[in-house]
Order: C-alpha cells, then sequence, then structure tokens
C-alpha cells in the first residue's frame, strides 16, 4: 500500500526574491566594505586603490561580520521601541551616538585632510539638529503630548507616501540602518589606515635592497623598498609568487611602523 506523501509548501515568488535581494545586498555590501579596507590600506603607503584585491575569505568574513551586526542592532532597536514612546527620540539618540563614534574615527585617522568626509558629517549634524531643535521648539510652544501627536502623524502620513513610485513605507529602523551603513562607511576605511600606519611585522624580501612586503593576494604581492630602518620608498612592484626564483628569501621581521619617504 503506498501511503500519501505530505505536501511541501511552496514559497511564494515574491519571498523568494525578497530574500535574494537581501542576500544579494548582503554580499555587495561585504564587497564594498572590504575593498574599502583594502584600498585605505594600500592609499596609506601611496599605492594605488586600484590593486586592491578582495578574496573569497574575506568576502566571506565581512559578510559574516554584517549579519552578526545586524542580528545585534535590530533586537536592541525593537527593545528602544518598546521602551520609549517616541521614535524620533530614539532615532536622534541614535543619530548623536553614531556621530560621536564617527566625528572620533575621524579625528583620529584622517585629521582635518579628508574634507569629503568632513562635509558629510557636517552636513548630517545640521540636518538632524536643525530636526531636533525644531521638535523642541514645538513641545516647549505646544506642550510634550501635542508634539509626539505631530510626530505620529507626520510619521504615518510618510510611510504612507511614495517616494517616486519606489519607496512606500519607510520606518525609523531602516532609517538606524542607514546610520550603522554610514558609520562603517567612514569607520572601515579609517581602520584601514590605522592598521596601515600601526602594524609593525612585515614579510621580507631578502635582497639589495630589502623589500618589503605589504600585501599578499593570491598569486601576487604588493612589494616595496626599504630605503631606511622604518622608512619605504615610493616605487613598488607587484611580484608574482609563482614566477619568484626558489633562491628568494623571505623572513618575517619587526620593522614598523612604517612611514613613506617624501
Amino acid at each position: 500500500m503506498i501511503e500519501p506523501c505530505e505536501t511541501v509548501p511552496k514559497q511564494s515568488p515574491g519571498a523568494l526574491l525578497s530574500e535574494a535581494v537581501i542576500l544579494a545586498g548582503i554580499t555587495a555590501a561585504a564587497y564594498f566594505f572590504a575593498f574599502s579596507y583594502e584600498a585605505a590600506y594600500l592609499e596609506y603607503f601611496g599605492i594605488p586603490s586600484q590593486l586592491a584585491v578582495v578574496e573569497v575569505k574575506t568576502l566571506t568574513l565581512t559578510a559574516g561580520a554584517l549579519i552578526g551586526l545586524a542580528l545585534l542592532v535590530f533586537p536592541a532597536w525593537i527593545l528602544l521601541l518598546k521602551l520609549t514612546p517616541s521614535t524620533g527620540k530614539i532615532f536622534s539618540a541614535v543619530f548623536w551616538f553614531f556621530f560621536v563614534l564617527m566625528l572620533l574615527t575621524i579625528v583620529v585617522s584622517y585629521g582635518l585632510s579628508s574634507w569629503p568626509r568632513w562635509a558629510l558629517l557636517v552636513g548630517l549634524a545640521i540636518v538632524v539638529g536643525a530636526i531636533d531643535i525644531s521638535s523642541y521648539l514645538l513641545a516647549r510652544r505646544k506642550g510634550e503630548e501635542y508634539a509626539m501627536q505631530h510626530e505620529r502623524l507626520k510619521l504615518e502620513k510618510f510611510r504612507r507616501s511614495s517616494l517616486s513610485g519606489v519607496v512606500r513605507s519607510v520606518d525609523l529602523g531602516g532609517l538606524s540602518l542607514m546610520m550603522v551603513f554610514l558609520f562603517l562607511y567612514l569607520v572601515i576605511p579609517a581602520l584601514g589606515r590605522f592598521t596601515a600606519r600601526t602594524q609593525v611585522n612585515f614579510l621580507v624580501v631578502k635582497a639589495e635592497p630589502l623589500e618589503v612586503v605589504l600585501r599578499v593576494y593570491s598569486d601576487t604581492a604588493i612589494v616595496v623598498p626599504l630605503v631606511g630602518r622604518d622608512t619605504i620608498g615610493k616605487e613598488f612592484r607587484v611580484l608574482r609568487l609563482s614566477e619568484v626564483a626558489s633562491s628568494t628569501v623571505f623572513t618575517q621581521q619587526t620593522i614598523g611602523p612604517l612611514s613613506r619617504h617624501d
């Protein structure tokens, strides 16, 4: 006797599409952030960012880190929504928290030299600061309860609106996620520069002159000449490891932090 088989519920095309979009978004974000880190590391030593390579292992680790970060951010966001009735105050607090972190990151890693990052940060501060000030003045003038009701009406109206027929519903959770993305956009390149500025252990090619291996990507290595005890030259070359002579000797030495000879 043939037993009836259990029917497997089919997923709707919309669900499959949304999963595919999420997976593609995570992959794209992981590649973008991994490339930003590698490019910032190389640019610190004067190496063109076009030579930066994102390998599969790096891409996988970055994607895993982004998923882990999302798993931490969203539960914290839901908890904040339950504890505080005013979503505007939550977003304001989240923004200024990340703003302070981004400000410290730019000051430590770039100083005053990176004007595009400073312009982006100042522009965001002006926009969100103006919103906070207007909300505060409205609360002072009409009362806190009226201000919260006014905020809920604006949020509901915004959720029902259509932005160019593409975005039909945006909540503050999405805006918070955008803040995290912006935070990573500013912090990860700074982390790459920080790693380059503080690294002390390097592979060294024992030749005349000595050459320092800055990065190894699969079969290629980016090497620069060592012109001083902890100073590298402006020139660089891309070394194909499969074509290196068997007599070439690599050693790991503590010669950093390195600086570029001007």
